[in-house]
Parts: C-alpha cells; sequence; structure tokens
C-alpha cells in the first residue's frame, strides 16, 4: 500500500427528516343554538297538527328535536317561550301564537276512555279479538271509531215497529172488549153475546198479534245483519282513521 491515511468516520444525519410538532386546529368557537321566532313556533306547531313528524320538522328549522318537542310544550301550554329580545310586542306576540294553536296541539292529543267490565266480559272480549288476530287496544278503537255507524238510529226500522205497535194495541183493545161482554155476561148468568162477527174479530185481531210477531222477528234478524256487516267492516280495517291509526299503541 502507499502509505497510511487517516480515516475519520462522523455520524451521517438520519435518513428521516426531523419530528414536527403536531398541528393543531383553531378551537372552534360554540355553536350558539338557534332561537325561533314565534311565527316559526306557530308554523312548526301547525305542521305538527298536520301530521308532520318531530324528527321532519327539526331537518327542516334546522333544530333538535328537543327544540321541537319544547316548542309544542309551552304552545299547548299557552305560553310564548323565552324572547329574543325580551320585548312586550314579541311577548304578545307568543301569546296569541300559543291560543291560536294551543287548541289545535291539545285536539291532536289522544284522550284516554277507560270502561269498567266484568272480568268475564274482559275475556270475551280478549277471546273474540284473539280469534281475529287483534289485540284489545285494536279492537276497542276500531269500535269507538265507527261509533256513528254502529250506534245509528234506524229511523225506517222505528217507524216500522210503532206502526206494528199501533195494530197490536187496537187488535188487544178489541180482544178486551169481547172478552169483558162474554165475563159479564157469564157472571150475570146471561146468554155470551159472542156472534159470529164477534167471532171473526177475534181471529183478525189474533191474527193481527201474530202477524206483528213475525214482522218483528223478520225486523231483528235484518237488523242484526246489517249490524254484523258494519261491525265487520269496523274491524277488518281502520275505519278511515288514515294509515297510523292503529299504530300499536293502546
Amino acid at each position: 500500500m502507499a502509505g497510511n491515511s487517516d480515516v475519520n468516520l462522523t455520524s451521517m444525519p438520519s435518513p428521516r427528516s426531523p419530528s414536527r410538532a403536531p398541528s393543531k386546529s383553531p378551537p372552534q368557537p360554540p355553536k350558539r343554538r338557534r332561537h325561533l321566532t314565534p311565527e316559526e313556533r306557530a308554523a312548526i306547531a301547525e305542521e305538527r297538527a298536520q301530521g308532520v313528524q318531530v324528527q321532519e320538522l327539526a331537518r327542516r328549522w334546522s333544530v333538535s328535536r328537543q327544540a321541537i318537542h319544547a316548542t309544542l310544550r309551552r304552545l299547548s301550554e299557552g305560553t310564548s317561550g323565552g324572547t329574543s329580545d325580551g320585548g312586550q310586542g314579541e311577548a304578545r306576540a307568543g301569546a296569541r301564537t300559543g291560543a291560536r294553536v294551543g287548541s289545535a296541539l291539545l285536539a291532536r292529543r289522544s284522550p284516554t276512555l277507560s270502561v269498567r267490565a266484568r272480568t268475564e266480559e274482559i275475556e270475551a272480549l280478549d277471546a273474540a279479538a284473539a280469534r281475529r288476530g287483534l289485540s284489545r287496544p285494536q279492537v276497542l278503537r276500531r269500535l269507538v271509531r265507527n261509533a256513528g255507524a254502529l250506534l245509528a238510529p234506524d229511523t225506517a226500522g222505528a217507524a216500522q215497529l210503532a206502526a206494528l205497535s199501533r195494530q197490536v194495541r187496537e187488535a188487544g183493545v178489541r180482544l178486551n172488549r169481547t172478552t169483558k161482554a162474554c165475563n159479564e155476561a157469564q157472571w150475570r148468568r146471561q146468554p155470551i153475546p159472542y156472534t159470529t162477527a164477534d167471532h171473526a174479530q177475534t181471529w183478525q185481531a189474533i191474527e193481527v198479534v201474530f202477524d206483528a210477531v213475525r214482522q218483528v222477528q223478520a225486523w231483528a234478524l235484518a237488523h242484526r245483519a246489517q249490524l254484523d256487516v258494519v261491525v265487520e267492516a269496523a274491524l277488518e280495517g281502520d275505519g278511515g282513521g288514515g294509515s297510523n291509526a292503529d299504530n300499536g299503541k293502546p
């Protein structure tokens, strides 16, 4: 070798780039809650009364569902909630809003109908509901919803029964008159005044009574058949209450 040479070993820089401190995004200011005006609260209440769901209302008005519920609750109670500037004019507008839509909100709430019944009656109702694959609340709701048709007065049938009642009463008067005359004659030991004409009138009166019985029976059967049709229609569908009429809620 030509000669000895000194070799200095120095540390090489690391191929990795020097580490940097992670960048932090600037803090975001807290979101301010959107304040609803009395007019907006009125519009929300009216849309809710028309059947718009709370979640959809929250999306439309860019507020939370809790804000929608609070708005509806305040309006149903007749209060306007908070005001942005505390002004008397907005407070009066909020009060008018509550008065205007409060009745609609209260009407939308389903009232509870309770009735006392014997144990065997409830069991019979549950058994009849089970045969149709319905629950007790569903049966009761459908019957109540169709109460107008189920309890509608049969004016034609009532008139027919009244006419039959008059005919039977008149026939009864004739029979009583003939019977009384025969009894008095027998008590006085006199010939019984029962002529051929009396006999014909008696049988005519009896025929009137039997004919009335037959007509009443026919009317009862027809009325029962008609009522069965109405009940069947009421229990088969929602009775015109809409697609949400039977939602499973009691």
